[in-house]
């Protein structure tokens, strides 16, 4: 989680950063630490520079904790870098204010000692991060020219999506939490940002905000979109929702007080068993924003896919039951217990079952039903084994 955006300098920084980071083993994994001197700047960055004010006090706490472990050489030189010299003034004054000491390194830096930290060990291999979009040179020019829609449709028509999901799931679903790394993982393509505390949401923080979705059949859908609450609060309010490259509608969070959104997807606009949904915030891409949280565009939570002939049933009004609650507040042991539960969904040998119906959907099923909720079963395995022919039912 570190980032220094707009840094003239960001090539060599992110070399230095990878070069000076520490091996360590964690749990048996083997990991790279960032070194004390860029946890420092990385930290005067996102606290006094993009941040909210509690990630400026987080600022202060963790520089008050890090500075004893810095060469203080290699600190200045990291903040001339990073172009950090002003927040290191408002940092030491903070530090004044506070009544903490805060050392020499903000002031006079030669005769520092050398270091006698270690460095990297030998043998720790790099492994870059995996782009989120095909054809990425393509994708910046298409994003120069003024992301036209004419084009963007040609382009996914004869190269498929842009979107390239770091870790796609062979298991077609219709339901998305999108505020699960894991499920973003799967179907998150370009811009998207981190989940807030206790997963609440998701936010966009780009111009272009991509999901992928593969679809089972070829046939005209709805997507129906969750936003949390906090769209209200969201810098950019006005998002503008694309289903490959074709504008579908404008979502305006300030005038309409709901929170889920339908999205139609005709049949036409599909050029193979896939969809590319791009959420584009109004006029982003032209305004120069001075932080991270001005970036903000929509907070996703939930996703689902239904075929237009089923919409009818998907949306019969239906309260939700007294467990779907507790699970939904993350109330405990309700919350685990239903973690748990996920985890053998993912794991299950039953999920790809022919003896599944057509949309079969596990989540609902173990929800309806308490005994099973309580013993945390497998609902494909349960449903195929046992609870079909018993009539039990899971819509």
């Amino acid at each position: 989680h570190w980032r220094f955006l707009d840094c003239a300098n960001g090539t060599k920084l992110e070399s230095m950063f990878w070069d000076t980071a520490e091996a360590i083993d964690f749990f048996g994994q083997p990991l790279l630490m960032p070194s004390a001197e860029f946890a420092i700047a990385g930290s005067l960055h996102h606290g006094l520079v993009e941040g909210t004010r509690a990630d400026s006090l987080q600022a202060l706490i963790d520089c008050r904790y890090w500075l004893p472990l810095c060469d203080r050489n290699r600190l200045a030189n990291l903040v001339s870098l990073t172009g950090s010299n002003d927040q290191s003034e408002t940092m030491k004054a903070a530090f004044e204010v506070a009544g903490l000491a805060y050392g020499e390194w903000l002031s006079k830096l030669p005769d520092a000692k050398p270091s006698t930290r270690p460095s990297r060990k030998t043998g720790q291999r790099v492994v870059a991060d995996v782009s989120l979009v095909r054809h990425r040179r393509l994708y910046r020019l298409w994003g120069g020219l003024g992301r036209w829609r004419w084009l963007e449709r040609w382009i996914l028509r004869q190269l498929g999506p842009f979107s390239k999901p770091p870790r796609p799931s062979l298991l077609r679903r219709s339901e998305f939490d999108l505020s699960d790394c894991s499920v973003l993982d799967e179907i998150g393509g370009p811009g998207w940002g981190w989940p807030e505390r206790e997963n609440r949401c998701v936010w966009t923080d780009q111009a272009d905000s991509r999901l992928l979705v593969d679809l089972p059949t070829d046939q005209d859908y709805v997507a129906i979109f969750g936003l949390s609450v906090l769209a209200k609060v969201s810098p950019n309010p006005t998002i503008t929702v694309h289903v490959n490259g074709h504008l579908v509608r404008t979502l305006e969070f300030q005038s309409i007080d709901r929170t889920k959104f339908a999205i139609s997807i005709p049949r036409s606009f599909l050029f193979g068993p896939w969809v590319e949904l791009s959420f584009r915030a109004v006029d982003f891409g032209a305004t120069p924003f001075a932080t991270y949280a001005a970036r903000r565009g929509l907070p996703a939570v939930t996703l689902q896919m239904i075929p237009a002939a089923d919409i009818a049933t998907a949306l019969a009004v239906r309260s939700p039951t007294d467990l779907e609650s507790r699970v939904a507040a993350g109330e405990e042991p309700y919350y685990s217990r239903f973690r748990r539960i996920e985890i053998k969904i993912e794991d299950s040998q039953f999920k790809n079952d022919p003896r599944l119906p057509i949309g079969f959907d596990p989540v609902s099923y173990v929800l309806l039903y308490q005994d099973l909720f309580n013993a945390e079963v497998d609902p494909y395995s349960h449903f195929v084994e046992s609870g079909q022919a018993e009539g039990w039912v899971w819509i």
